[in-house]
């Protein structure tokens, strides 16, 4: 009877012994990849476990007599939401929703579009941009010129043709220099004509190419007066009308392949109504020129005066 015993507590022994060395393949076989983290900290790294190799073997050994407890263990830690918001095409939209380039430093804190009209030279279309460039509580004056680029202090030097103020030249110039990496090739004394006609008043390079360049103002008298579409369209028709003289009279050393005209409005409501009048105006008339309305705020009554 002893010897019975002795052979079935052998045979349960033996049966027992597989059964966990059974477990033993589905269980901690399938964690041994991690035993160096369990030693460690006695925790298991939830992103090296992503990165387990579960081959074929693995798989078709698992039953629904495996581990439970083992499995259960490892899966609440795994964020699987959060793996996916990392690699998803909204992640990718937040770096590069904002793709304005910051204005270089300068006279006056640029905002709004920048950086546009490279990509607006190869459009035979006309187009309207809006920005603002804020002089706080500091208006130019002599003592500022060293804040002006190169190219704004030759525009002073060199002087216009006659006109109104110097300094919306020289400001038109300083946003395309700050905001498009402009860089002047000639004042309007120095471009040459075929035939009299309008000039234009300045010619400068964007992207190796050449540009004509113009402002004008929106601004009624008194300064505060309301500012109307009529009185908006008054001031574009003129310019517009030049620029289309100057680039039909150009010469070919200095032609360019697009005129851009800046118009700086004293307040946002000058600015609404330059973009009403120009919808408004002929599309001939309009022909392929880049209208950039500028708002200008803070001590900025120097850029409208006639001094």
């Amino acid at each position: 009877m002893q010897r019975a015993r002795r052979l079935l507590w052998s045979w349960c022994g033996v049966g027992l012994v597989a059964a966990l060395a059974a477990c033993g393949d589905d269980g901690e076989g399938a964690r041994a990849v991690d035993a160096s983290e369990l030693d460690q900290g006695g925790e298991i790294d939830v992103a090296d476990t992503t990165t387990l190799e579960l081959g074929p073997e693995l798989v078709d050994d698992a039953s629904p007599e495996a581990d439970v407890d083992t499995v259960g263990d490892a899966s609440p830690e795994v964020d699987v939401d959060d793996t996916i918001d990392d690699a998803s095409p909204e992640a990718d939209d937040d770096t590069s929703a904002d793709t304005t380039p910051e204005p270089l430093p300068g006279f006056g804190s640029i905002s709004g579009s920048c950086g546009f009209i490279s990509a607006e030279l190869a459009n035979p279309e006309p187009s309207l941009w809006h920005n603002r460039i804020d002089f706080g509580d500091d208006p130019y004056d002599d003592e500022d010129i060293d804040r002006l680029s190169d190219g704004a202090r030759e525009i002073l030097a060199d002087g216009n043709a006659g006109g109104s103020s110097i300094l919306s030249e020289v400001f038109a110039f300083e946003l395309l220099a700050r905001c498009e990496g402009a860089t002047l090739l000639k004042t309007e004394n120095e471009i040459v004509y075929d035939v009299a006609a309008k000039i234009t008043d300045m010619i400068v390079a964007i992207d190796e190419h050449k540009v004509g360049a113009n402002p004008t103002r929106a601004i009624g008298f008194p300064f505060d007066a309301p500012y109307t579409v009529e009185q908006a369209r008054a001031i574009l028709e003129k310019k517009l009308g030049d620029i289309n003289s100057s680039s039909a009279a150009v010469a070919e050393e200095d032609r360019w392949v697009k005129q851009v005209l800046t118009v700086f409005a004293y307040a946002d409501e000058h600015a609404a109504r330059v973009e009403e009048a120009w919808h408004g105006i002929d599309p001939g008339l309009r022909a392929d020129t880049i209208v950039v309305v500028t708002v200008t705020d803070g001590e900025d009554r120097f850029i409208y005066s006639n001094d």
